[in-house]
């Protein structure tokens, strides 16, 4: 029994780490901001609701079940997808945020060219065109880019 569980969890971790991507954080490309991973985190946990120029962020997530908002949730926030879906629900009954946003890559990438304000992350694979690249996650590792 134990040695099958075992074999479940090695097999488990191998197909996580194969399946991580990297991804990049994104804002618009009016968006002059600087960024640091604890703006990042505080920007996802809703501990701070602006950018440091003092715009309010709009925030956009990659579909709730997907390999990349899963890396997402455990590389920025430390946070299994369920607990970070826990804790905003827990907002979203004080009236403290609105529901969250999950866009696909395409419709992420349109929605931030559009909104001044939007922040989203995507593969770092997927076309990002038209919007600035603030950061790249690797291996639960965040890499500031600098403008």
């Amino acid at each position: 029994m134990y040695s099958k569980l075992l074999r479940f969890v090695i097999l488990l971790m191998i197909s996580w780490s194969s399946a991580a991507a990297d991804l990049v954080f994104v804002v618009n490309s009016n968006n002059k901001s600087e960024f640091t991973q604890a703006q990042l985190m505080q920007l996802y946990l809703r501990k701070a609701e602006s950018f440091s120029d003092g715009v309010a962020a709009n925030l956009y997530h990659l579909p709730r079940n997907s390999a990349e908002h899963q890396q997402f949730c455990m590389g920025i926030l430390n946070l299994t997808a369920n607990q970070y879906q826990s804790f905003w629900s827990r907002l979203l009954f004080t009236g403290n945020v609105s529901a969250m946003e999950h866009r696909d890559n395409s419709q992420m990438l349109l929605q931030i060219q559009s909104d001044k304000a939007g922040i989203g992350y995507l593969p770092l694979s997927a076309d990002h065109a038209g919007v600035r690249a603030v950061a790249i996650l690797r291996d639960r590792q965040l890499e500031i880019l600098v403008p």
